[in-house]
């Protein structure tokens, strides 16, 4: 008997000594971050595939264990908000994520108007926000915005990139007429892309704007043709966009050059434009998704993408990056303070993204160090096919 109640009594010592031990443990705990991307409206179509991209981010992160700050670790919980393509939707979705949940960290965000919305609710709540896309507006980005960052240096990158192609393919080339959505951005990529192309010898001639929802691109094609400048050019606009640019211009009997400043899916505009016969020798600053060269971590892009999705795209990786450069800010910073990871982030030197080993950047262009800066290629249509012709390195936006 005295044996039997010793053996209940150290059985009872233990299960109380595990309880009380069991915080010691460290189990996972939980980090909310939040998605504002328009899942419905005009943007949808494109931004709905970011979207897809982050989540594939999300899962891929808490797969392999998650993020750890200060020995503790967190899986990633993403709570998105449909922003509905509109200030007042982004304004909407904000408030739901950081005023009702209170959330710290958020991603999304592309258009000019957008942005900016989101900044009156993100800011004052000294949230950190990395937005997939900027068009250069002061009220996007720069030194009164700390915490606003971007996961790719918009047209400047791109317009770096594809002139220094053009200067190798074209060398007689030297005016530019050069189009792009109407949604507030205009005048700063004029300024900033304008600035670009003085310093590489270009000069833009020609400036002209058009609605997101143009159905008929013929009156903006013609106008930028009569400029008779040596290249026709388009900064920023969906694949569909610069798809129906290119098949206008070719019908319009334009044979020059044509390419897009942008990071962009090229395939979706080479189907946009009307096949590869039509789109031949365009080019754009971005990635091909299937470029061998591109790091293991594209293949596992691709891979979750038709696991999850059915197929693959561009997109996809690009709301990755998004989310993926985000973490590694907060794990390197071992904070989940949003300022103290802010203030960090425009620290580092190196920063992982999917097309290889980034950067931070953006000081001397914008004022601050908040621009993700990511190797880039000259993607071009070369005989039907599309192909990463010259890779850049990641140092694109000083």
């Amino acid at each position: 008997m005295r044996r039997t109640g010793l053996f209940v009594f150290l059985v009872c010592v233990g299960v109380i000594f595990g309880v009380a031990a069991q915080p010691c443990l460290a189990a996972d705990k939980t980090l909310k971050i939040g998605a504002l991307d328009s899942l419905t409206g005009f943007m949808a179509p494109g931004e709905g595939l970011i979207h897809q991209g982050v989540v594939l981010a999300v899962e891929w992160i808490n797969e392999k264990g998650g993020i750890t700050v200060k020995g503790q670790k967190y899986k990633i919980e993403l709570v998105t908000e449909d922003t509905k393509s509109s200030g007042e939707g982004m304004i909407a979705a904000a408030n739901k994520l950081v005023m009702e949940q209170e959330i710290k960290f958020l991603v999304g965000g592309i258009m000019n108007e957008m942005n900016a919305a989101a900044n009156s609710v993100t800011v004052p709540a000294r949230v950190t926000h990395i937005r997939h896309y900027i068009n250069m507006g002061p009220d996007e980005i720069g030194p009164s915005l700390p915490q606003v960052f971007c996961q790719s240096s918009a047209g400047v990158a791109g317009m770096r990139v594809v002139l220094t192609r053009l200067k190798e393919t074209n060398p007689k080339a030297k005016t530019l007429s050069l189009i792009m959505p109407d949604d507030g951005g205009i005048p700063y990529r004029k300024k900033y892309l304008g600035r670009v192309a003085d310093e590489l010898g270009y000069k833009i001639i020609y400036v002209g704007g058009f609605p997101n929802d143009i159905t008929d691109f013929n009156p903006v094609v013609k106008k930028a043709l009569e400029a008779k400048a040596d290249v026709f050019s388009i900064s920023d606009g969906w694949p569909y966009h610069i798809g129906s640019v290119i098949k206008t211009a070719r019908t319009m009997g334009y044979k020059g050059p044509l390419f897009a400043t942008n990071p962009t899916a090229a395939p979706d505009i080479v189907e946009a434009a009307g096949g590869p016969q039509t789109a031949e020798g365009f080019f754009c600053a971005s990635w091909y998704i299937h470029d061998p060269k591109l790091p293991p971590i594209m293949a596992e892009i691709i891979k979750r993408a038709r696991a999850k999705y059915g197929k693959e795209n561009h997109w996809h990786s690009f709301g990755f990056n998004t989310l993926w450069v985000l973490t590694q800010a907060i794990e390197s910073a071992q904070s989940l303070d949003p300022v103290v990871v802010a203030k960090h982030w425009q620290t580092m030197k190196n920063i992982e993204t999917v097309t290889g080993p980034g950067r931070m950047g953006g000081q001397k262009t914008f004022g601050i160090n908040n621009i993700i800066c990511q190797p880039l290629a000259a993607t071009q249509v070369v005989n039907g096919k599309i192909q990463d012709v010259q890779w850049f390195g990641a140092d694109h936006t000083p």
